[in-house]
């Protein structure tokens, strides 16, 4: 009865841990541009505050780092390379930034096929 009550404990306090250890940030923090109005999508895509890249210490990778998320995401997308980043999130943490591009041909007759494409 005592190691339930004893694992019971620890559960409950575990949970409270987690759940009081919420993020500083939230998904306004960083808004992709082409979902915000047509006036605000140039100021969304700017850095706005200085950008660092640097080498983590203890991953030996490079991770850049702003004062913002939107900033750190918009000085990886404009570097314009193919790839994988990552960058720190205040607060601490890491996140990853995933850039690419694919291209398909709009001329297929078959719209379903194009799609597929």
């Amino acid at each position: 009865m005592k190691k339930v009550v004893l694992v019971s404990a620890v559960l409950v306090l575990s949970v409270c841990a987690v759940c009081s250890a919420a993020p500083l940030f939230t998904a306004d923090d960083f808004v992709p541009p082409v979902q915000a109005p047509e006036e605000q999508r140039e100021e969304l895509s700017a850095v706005q505050n200085p950008v660092q890249t640097d080498t983590d210490p203890v991953l030996n990778r490079p991770v850049t780092k702003g004062l913002t998320v939107q900033d750190s995401i918009n000085a990886i997308v404009q570097r314009h390379e193919e790839g994988c980043d990552m960058i720190a999130v205040p607060g601490g943490g890491y996140g990853f930034v995933a850039t690419g591009m694919g291209t398909y041909r709009q001329d297929l007759p078959n719209i379903t096929a194009a799609r597929i494409a």
